[in-house]
């Protein structure tokens, strides 16, 4: 089955999470979230079976704090967007806007809370080694919201060019009821082999890679 959607395309935390690793998502929601009653318990209940489903989606990632806290933030975000979206005219005017700006809401939350996803220990100014995982992701946090200087991003321009070409046609892939072209399935399969090849030039590697799902 399709397991990703364009989740990046999402306006809210919660869109997201119908449209990222969805045969994970589709586990959750059929093994924690509707045994615990759903959406057919009472309205407190019915947010904390939300919540709780992520932070048990943090479990599942890791038997440590730091998947708790990144699971959490996640719940915390589609509960309460399910109360703010219960108003009718909140929910209208959040409709208006314009979609650049809940995928960029989207997208802040996500890598906010990566960073206690994927924090490792690190060598602290004053502070040494600190190898706990909280520690290490509130510190990088604090850094964050406080516009601290870092290290300067270098992109390559094949990178650059690639990401282009890869938000383009994911672009048209979330528009293609909209645009005739992607109608025609010679250019659907052109473009993206076209696109797949670049990939395969740009990312081909001597070093293997360890598959960051073996550690869960």
């Amino acid at each position: 089955p399709e397991n990703f959607d364009r989740p990046f395309f999402s306006t809210t935390v919660g869109e997201f999470w119908r449209r990222w690793h969805i045969s994970f998502s589709s586990w959750l929601r059929d093994y924690v979230y509707i045994p615990l009653g759903g959406s057919r318990v009472s309205v407190s209940r019915a947010y904390f079976n939300l919540f709780f489903t992520m932070v048990v989606s943090g479990l599942w990632h890791g038997a440590d704090w730091n998947f708790l806290v990144w699971g959490a933030i996640h719940g915390g975000f589609v509960a309460v967007e399910r109360f703010v979206l219960s108003f009718p005219v909140l929910r209208s005017r959040f409709e208006k806007l314009p979609k650049i700006f809940g995928m960029f809401y989207v997208y802040w939350v996500f890598s906010a809370a990566f960073f206690y996803f994927r924090c490792k220990p690190i060598d602290i100014t004053g502070q040494g080694i600190v190898s706990s995982p909280i520690r290490v992701a509130w510190y990088m946090t604090q850094r964050a919201f406080s516009f601290a200087d870092g290290q300067m991003i270098t992109v390559s321009l094949n990178t650059g060019l690639l990401v282009i070409m890869l938000l383009l046609l994911e672009w048209m892939q979330e528009n293609k009821k909209r645009i005739a072209i992607l109608s025609h399935s010679g250019f659907v399969y052109s473009a993206s082999i076209a696109v797949l090849l670049v990939c395969f030039y740009v990312y081909s590697v001597t070093v293997s890679q360890p598959f960051v799902y073996f550690q869960f």
